[in-house]
């Protein structure tokens, strides 16, 4: 089994003179505290969880961060005043002179790359055949079993989906086929089926890249069909319904942590936001 996650090896993307920069440059996988920020102007590159998590936190301390994405509109008008929504970098141009995508010219003393993570699987052996190119993990049956070798299992890929159900069907499934309580289809078969789901991925224009994400329907369907081919129970309507409160939730981007969830005995999901947080 393979369990080693998504977000241990950054992906740090090509910036035009970045070697020319003087200022200081961070991965979030470095990440710790907003403190060495006090006083800065900070640019944030990325805007997803970690980004706007990141700028959010660095916002209190720093002079000014400009959140830097290629979103065709802004992502909140919520954000604090300090947080300015801009381009992704174009270019370097000097010491601290960073040229945006939209020709905007600003000033900033760090840049923090959101940029997100590789897949990388360097302790497997060439033989094992393995792929990953555009962070795609392939040849894989149901984004767990490896085609070509079903007892070499991958846990935890899926994205935009809720973690922890995720890897404990994916492990049950794999268990499964281990004592041979569930019986896989044969190499070939399996292989034709990765393949022909990473075509009709590709063929509905998303991005190749986006392979391994299973939002909403796509992350319940997939939990379905490992439910019924292992025998395991469905997922309970409340996992359900908190999902769904916490996707709502997070649309306000500055506010999404502060709501409390009870979860009744009867399995109905009541929530508030806490006292004083708007």
């Amino acid at each position: 089994m393979v369990c080693t996650g998504r977000y241990s090896t950054p992906m740090v993307p090509p910036i035009l003179g970045i070697e020319r920069y003087k200022g200081h440059v961070m991965h979030s996988h470095n990440y710790r505290t907003a403190h060495c920020f006090t006083g800065e102007a900070v640019l944030v590159l990325g805007a997803g969880p970690s980004g706007i998590d990141i700028a959010l936190e660095i916002a209190t301390v720093a002079e000014r961060v400009y959140l830097c994405h290629d979103q065709p509109k802004p992502l909140t008008k919520d954000f604090p005043p300090v947080i300015c929504q801009e381009n992704g970098i174009l270019r370097i141009d000097g010491d601290h002179t960073v040229v945006l995508k939209n020709g905007k010219i600003v000033s900033a003393t760090w840049i923090v790359l959101c940029t997100g993570y590789k897949l990388t699987y360097g302790f497997l052996s060439e033989g094992c055949r393995v792929t990953t190119d555009e962070n795609v993990v392939f040849p894989l049956y149901k984004h767990i079993f490896h085609a070509d070798f079903p007892s070499l299992a991958f846990i935890g890929l899926p994205m935009r989906v809720i973690p922890f159900i995720i890897m404990d069907y994916q492990n049950r499934f794999f268990l499964s086929a281990l004592e041979g309580s569930v019986k896989l289809p044969s190499c070939e078969a399996m292989k034709q089926q990765a393949a022909k789901d990473l075509a009709k991925h590709v063929s509905s224009g998303l991005a190749k890249r986006h392979f391994h994400c299973l939002p909403k329907m796509k992350m319940w369907n997939y939990l379905e069909d490992i439910a019924n081919i292992c025998g395991l129970p469905k997922v309970p309507q409340y996992v359900k319904d908190l999902y769904d409160i916490t996707s709502k939730e997070r649309e306000c981007k500055c506010q999404y942590k502060d709501i409390k969830i009870r979860i009744l005995p009867d399995g109905t999901v009541r929530y508030r936001r806490k006292k004083g947080s708007g």
